[in-house]
């Protein structure tokens, strides 16, 4: 099974986009947790050791994937996330000082993109046992960084 962010990924490059993940995972980064022990060799005492779990950071704090479309000028910055989680993302973007900043530019774009399983159907009625993703895609524009998002 794929992710959200590698469906969505592939739906724009369906669509002619050039797509990269920017989401990347920082292992220094994150809550510490235990580790390994390691026994003193003088007392034998069990000595813990902690290391940090890591964390995934997106560009700019909310986006997951970077892209562009070769006969089109500007740079888009694509949210991929779950169809129940929406509009929290987009709410979460519209509060955001940095993303506000970043689609100042007119040649830049941001994009809330999710998906959803939806039912699939047999020409002759009947439900098919593979379901399909439905892709929805929402460009926040400029003026909506104006209003409030809550």
């Amino acid at each position: 099974m794929r992710s959200t962010t590698t469906r969505i990924k592939k739906h724009l490059e369906i669509l002619g986009f050039r797509v990269w993940f920017g989401e990347k995972f920082n292992p220094h980064a994150g809550a510490r947790i235990p580790d390994k022990s390691i026994i003193c060799p003088d007392c034998e005492a069990e000595i813990p050791q902690w290391r940090n779990a890591g964390i995934r950071q997106d560009i700019y704090g909310f986006a997951d994937l970077i892209a562009f479309h070769p006969d089109k000028p500007g740079v888009i910055l694509v949210q991929s996330t779950s169809g129940g989680n929406h509009a929290n993302r987009r709410k979460k973007i519209l509060a955001s000082e940095l993303a506000k900043e970043f689609i100042q530019e007119p040649i830049r774009m941001i994009l809330v993109a999710s998906d959803s399983k939806v039912a699939a159907y047999k020409k002759d009625g009947t439900r098919s046992k593979i379901d399909k993703w439905k892709v929805r895609m929402d460009f926040l524009s400029e003026t909506e960084f104006g209003k409030d998002p809550f």
